[in-house]
């Protein structure tokens, strides 16, 4: 029986997860860590130069993945309602759309995305006129995107306070991407551009970077840490609930991968970032910030998995079909 706990679904959200937090970590990165690249005269505005173009096509590139995942998240939705043999049927794909909440916050994050998509091909093609706007509307539509899973999942049910727990579970995934998405930008474009621009002693604009970087993260891990409680005191309810339901094991396992994470931010943190001074330390950052970035992915695939869970006030009622987020680093919404 094909269901929302399907390893098949479950992979489908799992893309969507990564490509949403790196959207989220493109406008994070650009608007704020480059522009320590900016401060260092002609090399620094190279890098910027350099850093934003590959940004951009990054953005292209999940933007693109994104809209994919929804077809399939889509077609898995009808799947697991309607069954199998439904996919292939556009009149059930129609209302599902049209009729439930799932849909219309399908219909809001396909429309975001859609945006996203042409604001990054915009920039990638007009990169030598420096298209502000287009990076700003890039910008603006990751931040609303962070706020489309809440519109269709577990914040949507809550009785009584569905706007703030909307409110909550959307800044919960802005801070996850800012710190996630923003990290996986910092290692896969912004070292090969300094690196490129200036080869000579590129660790001390690396040194910069992440010097910009690190309070990003450190704010947004304080964020997540608020949002996550107040979701958990939602969600979970009772203490209890941790181990006695199938929500609350599957949080514990979630939050024994958070605690690699994290460990592994505090490590790159105190240890990596003070001792940027050569090529080869700039090494260990990416081999340290690899490392953080796989157990990411990891505990991505664990929520992929925790949010087709009924929650622990849920039981087994018809929202675990719903598809919300609870994104790397935080307690889940």
């Amino acid at each position: 029986m094909f269901d929302a706990e399907s390893w098949p679904y479950v992979a489908i959200r799992w893309i969507g997860y990564t490509t949403l937090l790196l959207i989220i970590g493109i406008g994070v990165f650009r608007s704020v860590v480059l522009r320590a690249g900016a401060r260092l005269g002609a090399s620094g505005t190279q890098v910027v130069e350099l850093a934003e173009l590959r940004a951009a096509q990054f953005g292209s590139v999940a933007t693109a993945v994104l809209l994919a995942s929804c077809v399939a998240r889509l077609l898995a939705q009808v799947a697991a309602m309607f069954g199998v043999e439904y996919v292939t049927d556009l009149s059930q794909a129609f209302t599902l759309v049209t009729e439930t909440t799932w849909g219309r916050g399908w219909i809001f994050q396909v429309l975001v995305a859609v945006l996203a998509f042409a604001a990054f091909e915009m920039v990638r093609r007009h990169a030598s006129r420096r298209p502000d706007r287009w990076w700003w509307t890039s910008t603006a539509a990751a931040l609303l995107l962070a706020f489309t899973p809440a519109t269709a999942g577990h914040a949507m049910a809550v009785a009584g306070r569905t706007g703030l727990a909307v409110v909550s579970d959307g800044l919960h995934v802005l801070a996850a991407g800012a710190w996630i998405g923003t990290l996986a930008m910092l290692v896969l474009v912004g070292v090969p551009a300094a690196d490129r621009a200036y080869p000579e002693e590129y660790w001390y604009i690396v040194q910069e970077l992440v010097g910009r970087f690190s309070p990003v993260a450190i704010g947004a891990a304080t964020l997540i840490a608020a949002t996550g409680a107040y979701a958990a005191c939602l969600h979970v309810g009772q203490v209890p609930a941790l181990w006695q339901s199938p929500y609350g094991r599957t949080l514990v396992v979630k939050l024994s991968a958070l605690g690699l994470v994290a460990g592994l931010g505090a490590y790159n943190f105190l240890r990596i970032r003070p001792a940027l001074d050569n090529a080869s330390t700039v090494r260990n950052l990416r081999v340290a910030t690899a490392l953080e970035l796989a157990f990411a992915m990891l505990l991505l695939l664990i929520t992929a998995v925790l949010v087709a869970t009924p929650t622990a006030r849920e039981g087994q009622s018809a929202t675990a079909l719903s598809t919300s987020i609870a994104f790397a680093g935080s307690l889940p919404a």
